[in-house]
C-alpha cells in the first residue's frame, strides 16, 4: 500500500482517474493502470542562505524608492488531496518546482515595490507579509494546493539603506 501521507492516482492508458484516499487499493486490469503517487504532506519552500534540501536562495527585491535588500523566507504548503488529480493532469507530480516555487519568488518581488524598502523592512513589515501570503494563496490554490503559512524570516537591506533604518528604530 502507499505510504501514508500520500494519495493515489490512477493513470490508465494516459488518462488520470479520481484520487484515491490512503490503503490498499486493487486496481485492474494490471497492465494498463500505473499507479502515481501523490505527497499530500505539508511540504517547504525555504528562500535562505543555507544550502540544504528543500532551500533556494533568497531573494532579491526593489522597494518602490529604487532601494535594494534580500528577503528570506519560508512557504508551508500541501497538496489539497481533493484535487490530486486536478494537480496531476495539470501540474504534475513537480508541482513545487513548478508552480509554488515561482508564485512565491514572484509575490515576495511584486509586493516589495508596493514600499520604500525601510518601511518595508520596519513599519510597514506585516503588511507587506500579509500581501505576500494573500498573492501567493492567489496564484497556487485555485490549482490544487494549499498554502499554510508564509513566513518572512528576515530582510536584509542594502548597507546604506541599514543606516536610515537603524535611525527609524531607535
Amino acid at each position: 500500500g502507499p505510504t501514508s501521507g500520500n494519495v493515489l492516482v490512477p493513470v490508465t492508458l494516459g488518462t488520470a482517474g479520481a484520487q484515491e484516499g490512503q490503503g490498499l487499493h486493487v486496481t485492474l486490469p494490471w497492465p494498463i493502470t500505473q499507479v502515481s503517487s501523490m505527497n499530500v504532506q505539508t511540504q517547504n519552500y525555504s528562500m535562505i542562505q543555507a544550502q540544504q534540501k528543500n532551500t533556494d536562495k533568497p531573494v532579491l527585491v526593489l522597494g518602490s524608492d529604487g532601494a535594494s535588500g534580500t528577503v528570506d523566507a519560508t512557504v508551508l504548503y500541501k497538496l489539497n488531496p481533493s484535487q490530486a488529480t486536478n494537480v496531476y493532469v495539470n501540474i504534475g507530480q513537480a508541482f513545487s518546482a513548478k508552480l509554488v516555487q515561482p508564485a512565491s519568488r514572484e509575490c515576495v518581488r511584486a509586493e516589495f515595490e508596493n514600499f520604500t524598502m525601510v518601511d518595508a523592512a520596519t513599519t510597514k513589515a506585516k503588511e507587506v507579509s500579509d500581501g505576500i501570503t494573500a498573492c501567493i494563496r492567489h496564484a497556487i490554490e485555485p490549482a490544487g494546493i494549499i498554502l499554510q503559512a508564509f513566513q518572512m524570516r528576515q530582510v536584509v537591506l542594502a548597507s546604506s539603506i541599514q543606516n536610515s533604518v537603524n535611525g527609524k528604530i531607535k
